[in-house]
């Protein structure tokens, strides 16, 4: 990373490495999320739902969230490796038209866990590598049509939503 944080950085040349990375520096997160703060003080608590993993009912609530937006969906996983919603960020930004923006830490940039945003990608999903000094974008949330944040403590993984509490 150049320092400049503007720049669009392919990772390699090579032809399966279709997804252009947008380095962006920590300031993207406050233009991210200016609903959470703003929404925590017109909060009507009837409008809350929780759900819990694992084996509940969170995983499709997820889903069914995603695909109900109508603009935009801005989602920051730390890490994303469950198959389902990968492919619903794919499905609403590829046959809905929504624009979808995925937040991502460098980490998930490294070969091992490159195929999920070059999917991700070929599918219409703009990715943004946030590159957080001293730190991880460790953020597990969505913002969709700047009215609705998803938010909690799981990775978007299997082992997250099936096995872990």
């Amino acid at each position: 990373h150049d320092g400049d944080n503007s720049t669009t950085r392919q990772l390699d040349n090579s032809p399966e490495r279709v997804c252009p990375l947008r380095w962006v520096g920590l300031t993207v997160l406050a233009i991210l999320f200016p609903i959470a703060v703003h929404a925590a003080s017109v909060l009507d608590i009837r409008e809350v739902t929780t759900s819990f993993s694992p084996q509940g009912e969170s995983l499709q609530e997820i889903m069914n969230t995603l695909q109900s937006a109508k603009r935009r969906i801005d989602v920051a996983p730390f890490f994303i490796s469950h198959t389902n919603l990968i492919d619903t960020l794919c499905f609403v930004a590829s046959r809905q038209q929504i624009k979808v923006r995925c937040f991502v830490d460098p980490a998930t940039t490294v070969p091992a866990e490159r195929h999920v945003l070059d999917k991700l990608f070929r599918h219409g999903v703009e990715i943004l590598v946030v590159h957080v000094p001293d730190g991880k974008m460790h953020l597990k949330c969505a913002v969709v049509d700047d009215d609705l944040v998803i938010t909690g403590a799981a990775n978007w993984t299997v082992r997250a939503f099936d096995r872990n509490v």
